[in-house]
């Protein structure tokens, strides 16, 4: 997916896979086209294996139900319907 910044506004983020689904839910429901984007915040990319910042520890400490980053945008046009669906 590739999202053309100036195309789409966000209007939701957050680390609840509930409000997530609602989210997406509710702007299908109103027939308002949406993107979303998942991000990882576990993920140690090309540092892993290397005795850097969080990668020494492992994931100790982490808690694994807010470590996913949800991301949910519409078409600039559809901005202001998203808003009050």
């Amino acid at each position: 997916m590739m999202l053309l910044f100036w195309r789409w506004k966000e209007v939701h983020f957050g680390s609840c896979v509930q409000t997530f689904a609602a989210v997406r839910n509710l702007l299908g429901a109103h027939g308002i086209r949406y993107e979303y984007r998942i991000v990882d915040q576990t993920y140690k990319g090309r540092m892993a294996g290397t005795h850097r910042g969080r990668t020494h520890f492992g994931n100790a400490g982490i808690h694994f139900d807010t470590t996913m980053l949800y991301y949910v945008y519409v078409r600039n046009q559809d901005y202001e319907n998203a808003r009050y669906a």
